[in-house]
């Protein structure tokens, strides 16, 4: 029950004190049609699943809260010895185990590790979502990562950033604008120059994508003060957003050409920094330009089909919304709309 709704039988066996006669255990629950075999995810294990989630339920609510954490934290470490990238089910069972040892009053070095490590994990499986598209699942991991309690420690001024960003994509605005005035915030007291440039740049992003007709909008010149002050620093990362957002003032001003030209070269530090996240979105940004600006409908559709050839599942949605008008300026509608159907159900499954 700790395990979950489906659980295996080498976790079980972890579990247990070693006396334990765990496959002739697990043999009378299936008789007796409380669990069933299941398939299973790990390679040459056996699998089970409670045959209702209310007898699993029932079960969990048997164990008393320190055995629950006691067990939660043991399950998490078996995990990260047999499937370390199962890193959200890792973090989800550190956090199981903190919350429960936090209830009965557990504080210490120990607890803040046991927060510390949850973090991490629940973190880098956001970071994991938010690079594959998925803005739902990231904005919820990242934002149990970011809310744990102080005992993990301040969230890393990154973390906060990219939660900003995804909760902006989920239509949370509100949300969005606040955890990036805080990222602002800390970097500043901490005195971190990258962090706080960061973290203002995405708020204009996001301002920019999601509020257009805010107020005290960011003039082009400011934007370009930016863009020399990440020139300052160096960072890739830095680099590719400040240019990402030069390039929205740009297309504000309706300069689509030079929107495209601060896109490429924002697409070139997105690479650089490694950040395939920042480069996806460089790529679906760059073929609005192409469909907006004055290049030729041939020339555009050639450039957006060899994007296509490199872009991950959500770029892929952007470049196809561009792909399919560019299609339509000649006549070929069947097609223009099988693409826009295709963009908009993969836009739908990631959660925008």
């Amino acid at each position: 029950a700790v395990v979950g709704q489906e659980f295996w039988r080498e976790a079980v066996v972890e579990l247990c004190p070693p006396d334990t006669a765990v496959s002739a255990s697990l043999q009378r629950l299936v008789r007796k049609e409380l669990i069933g075999r299941a398939r299973s995810s790990l390679a040459e294990a056996d699998a089970f699943r409670f045959r209702h989630i209310l007898i699993r339920d029932a079960a969990y609510a048997g164990i008393a809260k320190r055995r629950r954490a006691e067990l939660h934290e043991r399950i998490a470490d078996w995990l990260e010895r047999t499937v370390p990238e199962y890193e959200e089910i890792v973090g989800y069972h550190l956090e199981q185990a903190f919350t429960y040892r936090g209830e009965l009053g557990t504080t210490g070095e120990a607890q803040a590790a046991l927060a510390s490590r949850a973090a991490e994990r629940l973190e880098a499986a956001g970071h994991r979502a938010y690079a594959r598209g998925d803005v739902r699942a990231a904005a919820n991991l990242l934002g149990r990562a970011v809310d744990l309690p102080s005992a993990a420690g301040s969230p890393p001024i990154d973390a906060l950033v990219e939660l900003g960003s995804a909760l902006a994509e989920t239509g949370e605005l509100e949300r969005a604008e606040t955890v990036l005035n805080e990222a602002v915030d800390r970097a500043r007291q901490a005195g971190d120059r990258r962090g706080e440039l960061l973290a203002k740049i995405e708020f204009e992003i996001a301002r920019n994508m999601h509020r257009p007709n805010a107020e005290a909008e960011p003039n082009l010149d400011s934007v370009e003060q930016t863009v020399a002050a990440a020139e300052e620093l160096g960072d890739d990362l830095v680099l590719a957003k400040a240019w990402k957002l030069l390039g929205e003032r740009r297309n504000a001003e309706l300069q689509c050409e030079g929107w495209a030209a601060a896109l490429e070269r924002a697409l070139v530090h997105a690479e650089r920094a490694g950040y395939q996240r920042e480069a996806d979105e460089d790529l679906i940004f760059l073929s609005s330009a192409l469909y907006f600006g004055p290049t030729p409908a041939d020339e555009a559709i050639s450039r957006c089909e060899e994007m296509l050839e490199r872009a991950s599942r959500r770029a892929r949605a952007g470049i196809l919304t561009s792909l399919a008008g560019l299609r339509s300026m000649g006549g070929e509608f069947d097609t223009a709309r099988a693409l826009y159907a295709e963009a908009e159900e993969i836009l739908e499954d990631l959660g925008y």
